[in-house]
């Protein structure tokens, strides 16, 4: 049983520069709206287009087997609406390796055909040389006045809500209302995503789908433990941290991988934290990053979790297991690609990582050392306090923002609705059915053991056949566990669905994790700086606790930790997050 309870709670730059984003903006713009009520831009209610007869959503057709209870996007007919005389143009990112050339797309060529509307895509690069977005060349678009009919471009909520304000990108609301059948339904079937779309000024100026992955709402808190060392030293998962430090002990003394090198416990240090794992057996703790994070909800107010008495004991139980030697730096140091490399070598014994595939290189074959890798659902702690770290939310496609360019708004709202339709979704997700993907038969079992709806034979798509995730898409969690796993050969997105069964019903309340939020344009620039000072505090000093470099039983040390966060300014930091929060569209 879950004992610990919630206690008490103890200008950014424009995003705009002679027009164009700025893209310091980027980082801290990463938050989408809440999706509670609470007093914030007064609810715009939209009326329609006037004059037009709403479009409604056409006839199912079959092919697809739906299982019981369904809830998601379904196969229905879609009749042509596109002026062939017309043309709009569409800023879009380069995408050589699934999409190639845009323009001679197999799937830009049959979406074409299907809604008759005419599209001239434009690739653009927007990755930097590390990898990261950098819209540089949209940022010259725009101050140029080189404004297309519309970008799908991932832009940030932060970014959309500024443009959107600005008049560039226009309100979808009253357009949605009537040329969008597929956003109202899927509206329906999530009540949350319309607030996930709102800007600060309570419209949507960015039409988005929505991906509601069950495997990801563990996606931070998911560890690992290899069964076939568990039972070479004689033990079973562990369920608490007692339990886990002595299977940790028993790795390192015996060191079944027989390499004369075994980790006991590792993690990609960069990418997946250890904190929401660990600290969830002594606290809720939503986690976070560079961003922002560490914080919570408690009865509608915003508290912080990493500076708790709760969190000073977590940090005790790792110094606990460095002074066993089955924690040493290396957890907070290695690399993804030394991480891959030991759990290729077979080193690997507990695991922080979202999937084996962060660990292990993942095929199909039967008795692939991956495999070997099982879920150790969040370990009970001293009291019995035993949170997953649940996340909620969804995410979301790229969105579709309509510059006030565009002479036929309607037309294009209509154009990416369609994409919601389940046999479009597919064709653009997957590529041409019948050679990339097709329904699955009858009896067929999906993820969840219910009828499949569909199945993949070769993902991503080959080259040019489809889009992949820059599809407008809406994958329902239905729809996403309906996809056809054999039950002989379980494939990673069973065992993923396998393994987040065992954490969810640890996860703690919806509400007690706070929203994504949109910082405005006065508040962004502090919260940005604040996090990243936040978040280095928080990572070195749990590493530096952790090994021994400071001192986690000195009170002393404890204090000069808390007290720093007073020095970065952490009582401005919640005050952020509360405005934000009790202002937020919904």
């Amino acid at each position: 049983m879950m004992t610990n309870q919630m206690p008490a709670r103890l200008s950014r730059r424009s995003l705009i520069r002679s027009g164009a984003l700025t893209i310091g903006g980027i980082a801290a713009g990463s938050w989408l709206s809440g999706c509670t009520s609470s007093p914030g831009p007064a609810a715009n209610k939209p009326n329609g287009v006037e004059g037009v007869e709403q479009v409604q959503l056409g006839a199912e057709v079959p092919g697809p087997i739906y299982p019981s209870g369904y809830v998601g996007p379904r196969a229905r007919e879609v009749a042509a609406f596109g002026n062939p005389e017309k043309t709009f143009r569409i800023v879009v990112p380069q995408a050589a390796e699934v999409v190639g050339d845009w323009n001679t797309n197999t799937f830009s060529k049959w979406l074409e055909q299907r809604t008759g509307v005419r599209i001239e895509y434009q690739a653009v690069n927007i990755l930097g040389t590390d990898g990261t977005p950098d819209l540089t060349k949209i940022n010259a678009m725009i101050s140029s006045g080189d404004v297309p009919d519309a970008f799908l471009i991932p832009f940030t909520p932060a970014q959309v809500s500024l443009y959107g304000q600005q008049g560039l990108f226009i309100a979808l609301d009253d357009y949605i209302e009537t040329y969008a059948p597929g956003m109202r339904q899927a509206r329906l079937d999530y009540p949350d995503l319309i607030n996930q779309q709102k800007s600060l000024d309570g419209k949507v100026h960015a039409f988005t789908g929505l991906s509601d992955t069950y495997h990801l709402h563990a996606y931070h808190t998911r560890t690992w433990i290899n069964r076939q060392y568990l039972d070479s030293v004689g033990a079973s998962v562990p369920e608490s941290i007692d339990e886990l430090r002595e299977v940790l002990r028993l790795f390192k003394e015996q060191d079944p991988s027989g390499t004369g090198g075994m980790i006991p416990l590792a993690a990609n240090s960069a990418a997946s934290g250890i904190d929401r794992f660990f600290m969830g057996s002594f606290l809720y703790n939503p986690g976070g990053d560079s961003a922002g994070g560490w914080v919570r909800l408690h009865d509608g107010q915003v508290e912080f979790v990493a500076d708790k008495p709760e969190w000073r004991e977590a940090l005790r139980y790792l110094r606990r297991l460095n002074d066993d030697g089955t924690l040493d730096s290396s957890l907070f140091t290695m690399s993804a690609e030394q991480l891959l490399e030991a759990g290729n070598q077979g080193r690997l014994g507990v695991v922080r990582a979202p999937h084996q595939g962060w660990f292990a290189t993942v095929d199909d074959q039967p008795d692939s050392p991956w495999r070997d890798y099982v879920a150790v659902p969040t370990l009970k702690g001293p009291d019995g306090t035993q949170y997953a770290s649940w996340d909620y939310n969804f995410t979301s496609s790229n969105p579709l923002v309509i510059t006030n360019e565009c002479s036929d708004p309607g037309t294009l709202v209509r154009w990416a609705d369609t994409m919601l339709e389940l046999t479009t979704l597919m064709t653009g997700y997957a590529g041409t059915q019948g050679e990339n993907w097709d329904w699955a038969a009858e009896g067929e079992p999906g993820l969840n053991g219910e009828q499949a709806v569909w199945k993949s034979v070769a993902y991503p798509p080959p080259l040019g056949q489809g889009w992949s995730t820059n599809i407008m898409y809406y994958f329902s969690e239905d729809l996403r566990l309906a996809q056809y796993s054999d039950p002989a050969a379980p494939d990673l997105e069973k065992v993923l669905f396998e393994a987040t069964k065992e954490y969810e019903p640890l996860a703690q309340p919806k509400d007690w994790q706070l929203p994504k939020l949109i910082f405005d344009d006065s508040t962004a620039s502090t919260q940005a700086q604040m996090a990243v000072a936040v978040h280095g505090h928080v990572t070195q000093s749990m590493a530096k606790f952790a090994t021994g470099a400071l001192d986690i039983d000195s009170d002393t040390a404890w204090d000069d930790y808390v007290n720093q966060f007073n020095a970065i300014g952490l009582e401005t930091y919640l005050d952020l997050y509360q405005k934000t929060y009790d202002s937020r569209p919904t």
